[in-house]
């Protein structure tokens, strides 16, 4: 049987984004007062199977079911309402429910403080590219200036719960633009293909983008923290959001819709003689190989109608 097994950076991202107040939008109650710590620690997925919400998927680790995007505070009161089953057997409150209910809470109390970061640490995010220019990577992926609809990528792959974060920080590129022209080119290279990394790592089959965005989140976060030994803050969490939406809008976290990548082989048809090995293995070959399985798709759908 798999324990409850939190780590320190896991217990200040939930206790800090939590408000001090149950994640339940009927309730007000205070999770830490003079009495002491009131509050309950929830997976909203369970640990052990026989637990409400259980994911059978073998993608998904303990590690996992242990992490902070796979965690609510709440009352105990409300702890035991979210675990009840109805008549049909089914839980009162499904995954997908609590999750929203999660990032809402959050949401509530991150915007004030969102409000404040350009007042206290911008410099945050200098610190955070350089920290990420320092790995080390085979292939390197060389910069790209090919525009495309950041809409039409948010539809393709179903982004709800992260379309507000997607709007609210895509602003900041500009800002990372200015961070990345001071790197040699090497290191900007290092900067996006460390985020791919991260992001290959903690993708997980049949999942959600939104759940994929938010263990990413906690990955960025947690080598930040402990591998590039940068004390955690509220303000990280907001750097590291602005640094992973960047990297959305660069291509390197989660998929490109069909139509974009039809646009991007059409337009670097021309210079695939001068292309180097490396860019044709990482981006270009993938890139060919989903569009023909997609207008396969499309052709067997025509045939079947």
């Amino acid at each position: 049987m798999a324990k409850r097994d939190y780590s320190i950076l896991t217990l200040k991202r939930l206790y800090g984004k939590s408000g001090n107040c149950c994640a339940h939008p009927n309730c007000h109650e205070a999770l830490i007062n003079e009495e002491g710590n009131l509050s309950d620690i929830c997976h909203i997925e369970a640990l052990n199977p026989e637990g409400p919400r259980y994911n059978t998927s073998s993608d998904i680790t303990n590690k996992d079911r242990n992490s902070e995007s796979n965690l609510i505070l709440l009352c105990k009161n409300h702890h035991h309402i979210i675990d009840q089953k109805r008549a049909d057997g089914s839980w009162y409150f499904s995954t997908e429910q609590l999750k929203a209910m999660k990032r809402n809470h959050e949401q509530r109390f991150a915007d004030p403080r969102q409000l404040l970061f350009h007042a206290k640490r911008p410099s945050l995010l200098a610190e955070i590219v350089q920290a990420l220019s320092k790995s080390r990577h085979e292939v390197a992926v060389k910069r790209q200036t090919i525009s495309f609809e950041i809409e039409s990528k948010i539809t393709f792959n179903k982004v709800d719960r992260y379309y507000g974060v997607i709007e609210k920080f895509a602003p900041y590129s500009p800002l990372l633009d200015q961070l990345y022209d001071v790197l040699e080119s090497a290191q900007f290279e290092d900067v996006l293909s460390s985020l791919n990394t991260l992001y290959i790592l903690n993708k997980r089959r049949n999942e959600s983008s939104d759940d994929t965005l938010e263990r990413l989140h906690g990955a960025l976060i947690e080598r930040l923290s402990e591998g590039a030994s940068l004390e955690y803050s509220e303000d990280l969490e907001i750097c590291a959001l602005i640094v992973i939406v960047d990297g959305f809008m660069r291509c390197k976290i989660l998929d490109e819709s069909p139509l974009w990548l039809s646009i991007k082989i059409l337009s670097l048809k021309n210079n695939f003689t001068t292309l180097d090995l490396g860019y044709w293995q990482l981006c270009i070959k993938p890139l060919m190989n989903q569009l023909a399985r997609v207008n396969s798709s499309f052709r067997s759908t025509k045939v079947r109608k």
